[in-house]
This record gives C-alpha cells, structure tokens and sequence, in this order.
C-alpha cells in the first residue's frame, strides 16, 4: 500500500528550527486535517512533505523511499500541492491552467490526451469552476481563483494531495463544497491531507487531525479527541461549545480564555 511516511522531522528556516521531532503516517483514503495556532509550522510541514523545501533532520518517505530523492516528473505526478498564497499573473486561460496539473502525466513534447481533456473538465466540475474554463485566470475574484487552482491540483490525479488553506477567502457554501470534494477525493482512494484553521471543518469531515503547536506535535487522532477542552484551551487559549445541528457536528469558540478569567474575576 502507498504510504506516506514522516519520522523525526526537523526542519530550520532563517536558522531557527520550525519543525521539532514530527513523525506520523499518512495513507491513501484518508482525509488528515493539520490544524494549530498562527505560526503553528503547517503551512511548512505541507511544504516539506512536497519535497519543496529541505529538512534539517528527519525522513519524508513515499513507500520507502525519500520525497526529495524522487524525480521532479514523479513527484508532480504522485504528490498535488495546493499553496497558500498562489496567485498567476498572467492571462492564462482557466481550464489551460488546469491543464497544467497533467504535465507530469505526459510524455516530453506530446500534447493533451483525451484523458487529460476528461480529468481538467471533471477537475473544474468538482470545483463549481467549470463557467470559468474560458476566463483569464488574472481577472478572477481571489474565492474563484482558489476554486480553480484547487482543480488543477484534482487534475493531477495523484496519490496525495497537499492543500494549505484551501477555503481561505471563499465564502460559505464554496468552503463547504470545498471541503465535500475533498472528502470524496480522500473516499475514492486519494490521500489528502489539510491544514485548516476552521474547527468545525476540522471535526466535520477530517479522519484524523494532526494538532501542531510551536512546531512540536502536540496531539494526533480522531477530531473529537484532538479537539478536547483541554487541547483548546491548552494550545489555542479557548473555550469552545460543541454540538450537532441537522445530524453534522460543529465547533463554535465563545471566549478565549484569559476573558473567561477576566470575568470570574469581576463579579461581586
């Protein structure tokens, strides 16, 4: 089975160390949240799974064998990437954009297949960005750019898909379709892996989450037990209420938990 592997992972960026000791597995079917406070290390976790930065210490294997030692073609192919803050500025074309997630499928210097034209049209479909094919990708809105670049990501087909933020700056029911596709991706095989600083997205439709603190791993595990009262208020200084609505559950922050004090401290 492919697997994704993460041991003692140790990772320094402007000589000060990011990533202290990680280690966990990732396999095909799972949907993983990544969640944590600002500066937390997610967003560089998901960038050294992809091989797209070095490692101090530690191992990323993929069945075995070392992220960075594996061919740029075979990378882009095995392992989508979806940045945080990707932004094209020229006026390419949406659905040529999306083509660009079949590179690594294809051999040097031979156009697009009729598979390639079926995984881009099913890719903008999933996305709700299928009216946008024919739109230049610089003049769309930042929710519909994300939209899109998340199809190209499908598009590639691959083993894992890596996805920073995904529903950042969408509004509802886009974040929610969002997070839908993706669970259906994680469901058909793909191994997905998220990070995410929405909390009842995190326990809606994550397997497993992966809770970083300063770095460090702070808990993993199922969403209910990673999003515990005392994980909340011990990592991200919250009180929370949980509860379902129409059989899904949610996660609601009330107060932080220096203003919980604050108040006790103020009755009479």
């Amino acid at each position: 089975m492919t697997a994704l592997s993460v041991r003692d992972l140790t990772l320094a960026l402007d000589g000060r160390d990011v990533l202290k000791g990680i280690g966990f597995d990732a396999a095909p079917g799972e949907l993983i949240g990544v969640i944590g406070p600002n500066g937390a290390g997610k967003t560089t976790l998901l960038r050294a799974l992809a091989g797209a930065i070095p490692h101090r210490a530690g191992n990323i294997t993929l069945d075995g064998a070392p992220v960075t030692a594996l061919a740029a073609r075979e990378r882009a192919r095995r392992i989508a990437y979806l940045g945080q803050e990707e932004a094209p500025q020229w006026a390419i074309s949406c659905e040529n954009l999306v083509g660009l997630g079949r590179l690594p499928h294809r051999p040097s210097w031979q156009g697009e297949s009729a598979a390639d034209r079926a995984a881009v049209a099913a890719a903008l479909m999933a996305c709700d960005a299928l009216q946008l094919a024919d739109r230049p990708v610089n003049r769309l809105s930042g929710g519909e750019r994300t939209r899109v670049l998340l199809a190209r990501a499908l598009a590639v087909e691959s083993d894992f898909l890596l996805a920073d933020e995904p529903t950042a700056g969408l509004d509802p029911a886009h974040a929610l379709q969002v997070m839908e596709v993706l669970a259906c991706r994680a469901a058909a095989g793909t191994g997905v892996i998220v990070t995410l600083h929405d909390l009842t997205n995190a326990l809606r439709y994550c397997n497993r989450l992966i809770l970083l603190n300063h770095g460090t791993l702070a808990a993993e595990g199922s969403p209910d037990a990673v999003l515990s009262p005392e994980n909340l208020a011990r990592i991200y200084g919250i009180r929370a209420h949980a509860g379902t609505a129409a059989g899904k559950p949610f996660l609601v922050p009330l107060m932080r938990t220096g203003d919980e004090d604050a108040a006790k401290g103020s009755r009479p």
